[in-house]
């Protein structure tokens, strides 16, 4: 295995002054892998790189070419990491370097690996340490431009509402509904879910939707919206194949495209071709694929 010395490479710890190149560095994987856009952002760059320890690889001229650092450890879940390395600087066994370097600051304990950049080269990477994939997601962006954005009809004996508080238990019940039954569902309480929704800083309260019938009440599908993402979208199973999924996933994007935005964003499990289908149909193009990768 290459070592950080074999390689004539001078590795040093990451720290606060290194967050803009971390940032670069993170963009310059996406351009060239796609991916999740926020993983470049400064939030997500001081999750992921500086809220543990960390290794950063420089080139002569001083500019970030890689690194890879560990989140603060979890007694009850293994520990985090995350690495990245300048396309331009792949298969120079950078990346296996990087991996050492993990596995002996973890010093022992499981790691789980999240990639929001995967490469072609980086899955076989893992399964070369023998890391199992646990997650994955596509990235999936649809040019706001060209969309012609207007009134989106429920399906008869539905109406869409606008979130409230008062609304809230019906939107958690259209979200337990819809996703209990698929792999990895995490069984949060309503006030979990509740709280995850709208402690988001870019949450949507107005584009964020849920399907009542105008008969009983009852939820039958429910949209999430953040600024230019669509965060979920769900539809309880005895709705589905009635046009709903649609008539959601259209009033989300024109409200978005109403707030200025020219793209939309949304990530769907690479295990729900249906819901991809739906996606690709409304003008949704793959733009790259997130995952998590695990030693236990």
């Amino acid at each position: 295995m290459a070592r950080m010395s074999e390689l004539e490479l001078s590795p040093r710890g990451l720290n606060d002054s290194d967050l803009a190149a971390l940032q670069e560095l993170v963009q310059r994987c996406l351009s060239a892998d796609g991916g999740l856009p926020d993983a470049a952002s400064e939030a997500f760059v001081r999750r992921m790189y500086l809220s543990g320890p960390g290794v950063g690889v420089a080139a002569e001229d001083g500019t970030l070419i890689a690194a890879a650092a560990l989140g603060q450890p979890d007694p009850n879940r293994p520990i985090s990491a995350a690495g990245a390395v300048d396309p331009s600087c792949r298969k120079r066994g950078i990346g296996r370097a990087l991996l050492d370097w993990t596995f002996e600051a973890a010093e022992g304990r499981p790691v789980l690996v999240a990639s929001e950049t995967v490469s072609e080269s980086a899955e076989r990477l893992y399964a070369h340490y023998g890391l199992r994939r646990t997650f994955a997601e596509l990235v999936m962006r649809a040019d706001l431009r060209t969309f012609a954005a207007g009134a989106a009809l429920p399906p008869d004996g539905l109406e869409f509402r606008s979130w409230s508080s008062e609304l809230a238990p019906a939107f958690f019940a259209a979200y337990d509904a819809a996703f209990r039954d698929r792999p990895g569902f995490p069984g949060w309480s309503e006030a979990q879910w509740i709280d995850w929704t709208v402690d988001d800083d870019d949450f949507e309260p107005e584009l964020t939707k849920v399907a009542l019938s105008t008969q009983d009440g009852t939820a039958a599908g429910f949209v999430t919206v953040g600024a230019n993402w669509i965060v979920q979208m769900g539809v309880v199973p005895g709705w589905r194949r009635a046009g709903l999924g649609a008539a959601l996933l259209r009033a989300a994007m024109s409200g978005i495209k109403g707030n200025g935005f020219d793209s939309c964003w949304l990530t769907v499990a690479t295990n729900n071709p249906g819901a991809e289908a739906l996606y690709v149909a409304a003008g949704f193009n793959r733009a790259g694929f997130r995952a998590r990768y695990t030693t236990s």
